[in-house]
């Protein structure tokens, strides 16, 4: 078994570690400013938190809905011995594109340019799945 495909899936984990990390970071910076207030946690209804947050917030929540088929056709791949060069490039690929768009979601918030990100990392994505299904 190949496992050059652990490095992408390393970095996509990686990923989102950090983001959970930035997290963690602004909403308790943000509730020691006051700008959230501590009963909002409660029922998660009220004032709610600034847009900062938020930001990473629904970022953080992005790390698992599209990155869990990364993560399966991945495995799948290494499980099937069929993590060639060609399923390598694409999930540095797909990994990268996450990163960029965790990037630009977060800290340039560009909508063109996340969707583009967004986009390409669903292609290769789409991609993947399409060589695994080919060569299984």
């Amino acid at each position: 078994m190949d496992k050059a495909l652990f490095y992408p899936i390393l970095l996509q984990g990686t990923l989102t570690f950090s983001v959970l990390a930035l997290f963690v970071r602004r909403r308790f910076k943000a509730a020691y400013a006051g700008k959230t207030d501590p009963k909002y946690f409660k029922l998660y209804q009220g004032k709610g938190e600034p847009p900062e947050v938020r930001v990473v917030d629904r970022n953080f929540s992005s790390q698992f809905e599209m990155p869990v088929l990364f993560y399966v056709v991945s495995l799948a791949a290494m499980v099937l011995d069929k993590a060639d060069d060609v399923m390598l490039a694409a999930a540095w690929a797909y990994a990268s594109f996450r990163v960029l768009h965790a990037y630009v979601h977060i800290y340039v918030r560009k909508i063109m340019t996340r969707f583009y990100a967004f986009m390409a990392s669903n292609i290769a994505l789409i991609f993947m799945w399409v060589w695994l299904a080919i060569g299984a």
